[in-house]
């Protein structure tokens, strides 16, 4: 008995779900009604499709190129300015106009894979498998230039 209250009440939750999610008109509600009744054949197919419908991930959109730069934007004054400030004291407005210029760069080299007829596995490997190692590189290029 306490099985078919609690199917009944799952039912009425799918009902309840599919009414929402598929439009079912008031006209046809006695329909949906028949559909997601506990001992109908449906049930289980109907009760599995909307269990995949809620299981399955839904597409992640990332940034885009302008939210990248938009990032750098908001965090330049705050940030990124003071730091450098801090570190090259004498440094000039062009040269910091350059450095600008940089972060921009540095903030969308790693997605250059997933421009036209640019390398998925270039940016996928960097995003995920060695991009510490791309980041450290410039400071090896630098240190190996000064000797």
């Amino acid at each position: 008995m306490a099985l078919l209250r609690r199917r009944a009440k799952i039912a009425e939750t799918l009902f309840a779900f599919a009414v929402i999610m598929f439009g079912f008109s008031v006209d046809s509600l006695p329909r949906a009604r028949l559909l997601l009744r506990p001992r109908s054949l449906l049930f289980p197919f109907v009760f599995l499709s909307i269990a995949l419908f809620l299981i399955l991930p839904f597409r992640a959109h990332a940034y885009g190129v302008l939210a990248h730069e938009a990032l750098i934007d908001a965090a330049w004054d705050t940030s990124i300015l003071p730091l450098l400030l801090e570190r090259f004291p004498n440094a000039t407005p062009e040269e910091l106009r350059h450095a600008h210029a940089h972060a921009y760069g540095g903030a969308i080299i790693q997605d250059l894979g997933y421009y036209p007829h640019g390398s998925h596995t270039f940016s996928n490997l960097l995003h995920y498998v060695r991009a510490g190692d791309f980041v450290r590189s410039p400071w090896r290029a630098r240190a190996l230039h000064r000797r």
